[in-house]
């Protein structure tokens, strides 16, 4: 299997390729430290398309073919950087993927709750997180922030998929936390009359209910505020002759 390079080299020139395209073929497999094979090439001796190959490659065969996720794919590179593979274009690549979405909820392999709050700091798998619930997913009196750049041997292990993917299937898998509900906005109620014509000498009569709700959300560091609104028609008759000009409203006391 170590003979695939130089058979897709011969294959390349065969099919008249360029000779700069059928070396990369044919050293995409050397590694930065040069224990890649077929000529054990180190460093720039090694083609830059290569180079370039090589990290394209791994990726794909992670994600592909060895079912890992995304970010552990990027994570295998990152970490081998300057080993397997050239680390300056290891950091180019790695800053050019978004992997993780500002605000997405994360655990990290302590076991720890936050949400990402810095992508441009640290490259790619690197980024900023504000902790706020510990290990044991009880929320902390003051959040703490977490830099992976620095915090080296703390990775993020679980990741919402309805984030990553934009899908709305997938939304919910991701770390689980405890979240208590309490009320913290308020809500209005309006009763009105409405009269419309329902035909020829014939008023329809309804009552609406209006209700008008302000909510306030805070969730791990983001908040926000909605207000909605909608009416109700509670009650409905058909007033048959002329369109009465005023409405009166009146209170009867029931029997006891």
């Amino acid at each position: 299997w170590r003979e695939h390079p130089t058979y897709g080299y011969y294959f390349a020139i065969q099919n008249n390729l360029s000779r700069e395209v059928a070396e990369i073929i044919q050293y995409h497999e050397e590694k930065y430290d040069g224990s890649g094979y077929p000529k054990q090439l180190k460093g720039e001796e090694i083609p830059l398309g290569s180079r370039i190959v090589a990290i394209c490659a791994n990726i794909t065969e992670n994600t592909i073919y060895n079912g890992m996720k995304p970010y552990e794919a990027l994570e295998v590179i990152y970490a081998t950087s300057g080993t397997y593979f050239d680390p300056k274009l290891v950091d180019l690549f790695v800053g050019s993927v978004a992997l993780y979405p500002m605000g997405a909820l994360v655990r990290l392999s302590t076991g720890e709750v936050g949400v990402i709050t810095n992508i441009r700091k640290n490259h790619g798998p690197r980024p900023i997180v504000s902790v706020y619930y510990n290990s044991f997913n009880k929320p902390l009196s003051v959040p703490k922030m977490v830099d992976l750049g620095e915090q080296r041997t703390i990775f993020i292990v679980e990741i919402p998929l309805g984030a990553v993917t934009g899908s709305e299937v997938f939304a919910g898998m991701g770390p689980e936390i405890p979240v208590t509900v309490r009320m913290t906005g308020g809500a209005e109620a309006q009763i009105t009359d409405e009269f419309t014509s329902a035909g020829i000498n014939q008023t329809r009569h309804r009552v609406m209910l209006k209700v008008e709700c302000s909510v306030y959300v805070f969730l791990g560091g983001n908040e926000g505020a909605a207000n909605f609104s909608d009416e109700y028609c509670i009650a409905e008759n058909i007033v048959v002759g002329t369109v009465p000009q005023t409405a009166v409203t009146i209170d009867i006391p029931q029997r006891q």
